[in-house]
């Protein structure tokens, strides 16, 4: 079940959070297991009230009941939309009905167009760009737009210097046990740390080159930020670690000796061939992680494309399949080629009934895509023993290559 939960982080500012372990997909495609939390925050200044970000749209009633633990909707004076989507965007539905007349919604230019379209709302709106600076009271809130991390619209804002609201970046999946990322036990700190890399293959992949812009626009004001709140995990109060993720996820840094491989089998062929191939890996690279999509059992796709971010190497093996690529094999290579970048060396392998194609295929397709196919491996099904020495081969080739 979702819970809710409120709390301070700075004698001013409340977290007002939503633990979601309810949606297996987010954005309706990616496995969440471990579930997520969407994050907005209530500023509390002695003479305004500024609320930024909501809730999932079905959450809306549920955000509506939070916000009246700790302020009558009418007082709302400010509301910053960080970033339409309507993860963030939804309980503006049922929000701005109960906001006076005077409330302003505060946004990227685009922001306004897309409540109406969105929601059906004029709304009274407060237009900002990179380096606005908007007093509010004693308060001053300087805004950053960051587009495509991971939408035209998103903007980050910066509260009296001193904290950091940035919507989906430095966000992760998954349900913190604490507000803040630096109270967590280690071992929940490893597995948010994978979260979040999971997460920016997922939301963030696509738009790659356009992080390292980011970055460079909220470099400085990071390094004096006391706290970096996203809008989903855990908060950062030593937000270096994450800047650092971003920045090599960004660069592109792979990690040395780690191998991906993703393999789909119908009838346990390419299964039986996986195996061997991964034995003969283990003796060039010291990190394997396999992704199986099979007759009885998917691997998370999600879990997938995080792995395959840093990756230095893949082994794509699948079946020719209707004179063509197996279907979900194409699926999976389309999300490789979308969401992963393409400094990675690939070894295709493929096996078939009657007739070679899915490998050239699959080595053209990647090859176009701006990877590195170092070779292509076909044979029919049945056959593994045969070519033992021809797997082995091209195991090797893959990890010598440079």
């Amino acid at each position: 079940m979702v819970r809710t939960y409120s709390n301070k982080i700075k004698d001013n500012i409340v977290l007002l959070q939503l633990q979601d372990d309810e949606t297996r997909y987010f954005e309706s495609l990616w496995e969440i297991p471990e579930g997520v939390t969407y994050n907005a925050y209530l500023i509390l200044e002695q003479d305004t009230t500024i609320l930024v970000d909501g809730w999932k749209h079905i959450y809306g009633e549920m955000f509506l009941e939070e916000l009246r633990k700790f302020v009558d909707l009418k007082d709302i004076e400010y509301l910053i939309v960080h970033h339409m989507e309507p993860d963030h965007s939804g309980s503006l539905k049922q929000l701005i009905p109960h906001l006076s007349s005077k409330a302003k919604i505060v946004g990227h230019p685009l922001v306004r167009d897309l409540i109406k379209s969105f929601y059906g709302f004029d709304v009274n709106f407060y237009p900002v760009a990179s380096e606005t600076e908007m007093k509010v009271g004693s308060s001053t809130i300087k805004f950053y737009h960051i587009p495509w991390l991971h939408w035209p619209d998103t903007i980050a804002s910066l509260y009296n210097n001193e904290v950091l609201f940035t919507c989906d970046a430095f966000g992760s999946f998954g349900i913190p046990s604490s507000i803040f990322f630096d109270d967590m036990p280690r071992e929940e700190q490893e597995r948010f740390l994978w979260y979040a890399q999971k997460y920016f293959a997922d939301i963030i992949g696509h738009y790659i080159d356009w992080v390292s812009k980011a970055l460079q626009k909220l470099g400085e004001v990071i390094e004096r930020t006391k706290i970096v709140a996203p809008a989903h995990g855990p908060l950062w109060r030593n937000s270096q670690k994450i800047v650092e993720l971003y920045k090599a996820w960004s660069s592109r840094k792979n990690v040395k000796g780690k191998l991906v491989i993703v393999y789909t089998s119908m009838y346990g062929f390419i299964k039986e061939m996986a195996s061997t191939i991964a034995g003969e890996a283990s003796k060039f690279f010291n990190t394997i992680k396999i992704y199986k999509f099979i007759d009885v059992h998917r691997d998370l796709v999600s879990d997938m494309l995080g792995d395959l971010l840093d990756a230095e190497a893949v082994i794509l093996a699948t079946a020719t399949y209707d004179a063509d690529v197996f279907p979900y094999a194409k699926y999976l290579i389309e999300l490789l080629i979308a969401k992963t970048p393409k400094n990675k060396k690939i070894l295709v392998v493929s096996n078939y009934g009657w007739g070679a194609v899915a490998g050239k295929k699959i080595a053209s397709i990647l090859q176009s895509a701006g990877f590195k196919v170092v070779d292509v491996i076909e044979f029919r099904s049945g056959r593994l023993l045969d070519n033992i020495e021809r797997l082995r081969e091209g195991v090797e080739k893959l990890a010598r290559e440079s």
